[in-house]
């Protein structure tokens, strides 16, 4: 009786491993991306929107990590996800500079890395999807220079330094300004794309300044957070431009508050880093390694629908 007791709990243990094998044989046959970002912005969820999008219809699995602008934590989650056997990899770094021997890293484990919304500063060639930075500073600064008439005093707010959407927006809003001699920058400085620190630094400035004639701001946030403190202090008037084409931001140009943003659109962002991340994975080299996604004005003439088209109203 022992004997025949013993013989079946051996002959369920062995179903049980090879249910066991068969189920995780089965979960091997997904692609499994795993993807770190800076922080969880208003601008992120967006992305992670598209991401979830491309990640569903491609029946892939997905391991989402935010690094809260650590670097050195962001290093670490590209090191778990390689222990993790990830099939590929997303990173949308903290920091352009530090984050570039997740390449390197990426390489050896024989995975492959795709860049998304942010450049990485590296020596080699490597995957990116993101937007045209340079062309959003550009369209930005333009757009203002020309509500202002070409001159007047403006401050610019910065996006958070060492990234290269800071890097290359400052670019594109300089090389408008450098032709334009009667526009005066008084200030410029980073409120890391956040509301309230843009509130802080506009209120400095006031104090410091007086009136400023227009203001620069390399995201939105930073932008509805430089309304709230002019507006606070009884200037109504004064132009602000900004880039993504937050909801916020949007319903704010509607109102007539903001004067304009630049579309970057998220969600096409999200699909497309995915997209190009399942390829890699099987084997299908895309057509060029850099992705750069076209920016486009956003003002009262179409906001309705970017509106539309972004969020569905």
């Amino acid at each position: 009786m022992k004997k025949k007791l013993l013989f079946m709990v051996m002959i369920i243990t062995i179903v049980g491993i090879l249910l066991s094998s068969c189920r995780g044989s089965e979960k091997s046959d997904k692609i499994v991306v795993g993807a770190t970002t800076y922080k969880m912005s208003e601008f992120m969820v967006l992305m992670k929107e598209g991401i979830d999008a491309e990640i569903r219809d491609q029946n892939a699995e997905l391991v989402w990590l935010s690094a809260e602008f650590d670097s050195n934590k962001q290093i670490e989650q590209v090191e778990n996800l390689i222990a993790q056997k990830v099939d590929v990899i997303i990173l949308i770094a903290c920091d352009s500079d530090a984050l570039v021997p997740a390449i390197a890293m990426c390489r050896d484990a024989n995975i492959p890395l795709v860049a998304a919304n942010v450049q990485l500063y590296a020596n080699e060639e490597y995957y990116y999807v993101g937007p045209n930075d340079i062309q959003a500073g550009e369209l930005e600064a333009q757009y203002l220079v020309d509500v202002m008439g070409d001159t007047g005093n403006i401050v610019i707010l910065q996006c958070v330094l060492g990234t290269s959407f800071e890097a290359e927006r400052s670019q594109g809003n300089y090389s408008v300004l450098s032709k334009y001699p009667n526009i005066r920058v008084l200030a410029a400085d980073a409120a890391d794309g956040e509301r309230h620190k843009a509130i802080g630094l506009m209120e400095n400035w006031m104090t410091a300044f007086g009136k400023i004639d227009g203001v620069i701001a390399q995201n939105d946030d930073m932008a509805l957070g430089a309304i709230q403190a002019l507006h606070a202090a009884g200037y109504t008037n004064v132009p602000v431009v900004g880039i993504d084409a937050i909801k916020d931001a949007l319903l704010s140009i509607k109102n007539g508050e903001m004067t304009m943003t630049v579309y970057q659109d998220g969600i096409k962002e999200g699909r497309d880093s995915v997209a190009l991340a399942l390829n890699l994975v099987r084997g299908i080299e895309p057509a060029k390694k850099m992705n750069l996604i076209e920016m486009t004005v956003v003002d009262k003439s179409n906001v309705d629908e970017i509106l539309a088209v972004a969020f569905g109203q």
